[in-house]
């Protein structure tokens, strides 16, 4: 995330990266527009949230920096997952797919979810059921697709058994730090961020409530016609209103 760009100006973000990646132009637009749609001052969905940030390793990046330590990654997703909990986080938005099934990322997940820490994370943007190789497919992670402006499932969004919700996907202008131009961006990252920062926005409005119940009142008041679930929507469009606004405290404790 490059922090230093001008949308986010006066946003709380930290760089809580224990390694430095060298990481391809093209992240660094990825990153940067996914911490815009989260607190940028101006137009962030929760601009007054602390935004902790943390480096992974793409196969597009240059080298992998300082993140290989004793033969082992200390970016890994299961290792971030784990970092942010120690670090505070209370929503964890993940907009990456991890193939990996390992037992230390579902301990990570399990953990999170032991924590009270929600982990939000995109489905995918190639249209097809790929849940096997996103975070969706470990019980408890809200799985995000993505609709186009006008409420429909954008053709591009992958879909799935672990699909919770969904949310706007495109288009949304963000930099292209390689072009140094602003272009219009599509994809399930979009629609997780925006996810991401609702759930934040209903913490900080009901923050005796348990991640549990905020979850119950996201499936709750999801758009689908009477909240039913479907692979492709979840229980439908994230419903910003009845999210922040519905007194959580009247569901169960238990991860729907």
């Amino acid at each position: 995330v490059d922090t230093s760009a001008p949308e986010l100006k006066g946003a709380n973000i930290t760089d809580k990266s224990r390694c430095t990646v060298e990481a391809a132009i093209s992240n660094k637009s990825h990153g940067t527009g996914m911490a815009e749609i989260l607190v940028a001052r101006d137009f962030g969905v929760a601009p007054d949230a602390a935004l902790l940030t943390y480096q992974v390793f793409s196969k597009d990046d240059p080298s992998a920096g300082t993140c290989e330590v004793g033969g082992k990654r200390i970016n890994s997703i299961a290792h971030l997952i784990n970092q942010a909990i120690d670090d505070g986080a209370q929503v964890i938005s993940i907009a990456h797919g991890s193939s990996s099934q390992s037992d230390e990322l579902k301990w990570a997940v399990s953990r999170a979810m032991r924590r009270g820490v929600i982990v939000v994370a995109s489905v995918g943007n190639n249209g097809r059921d790929e849940n096997d190789t996103h975070l969706s497919q470990w019980s408890g992670v809200v799985g995000v697709s993505a609709i186009t402006s006008d409420g429909k499932f954008a053709n591009y969004s992958s879909w799935g058994n672990g699909v919770t919700t969904a949310a706007f996907g495109n288009p949304v202008t963000s930099l292209n730090y390689e072009t140094g131009k602003n272009e219009e961006t599509y994809g399930t990252s979009n629609s997780t961020a925006l996810v991401a920062g609702m759930l934040a926005l209903a913490r900080q409005k009901w923050p005796e409530a348990t991640a549990n119940q905020t979850l119950q009142v996201l499936t709750r008041t999801g758009l689908n016609p009477n909240h039913e679930w479907n692979k492709y929507t979840g229980y439908g469009a994230a419903n910003i209103g009845p999210l922040v606004n519905t007194d959580p405290s009247q569901y169960p404790d238990e991860n729907p």
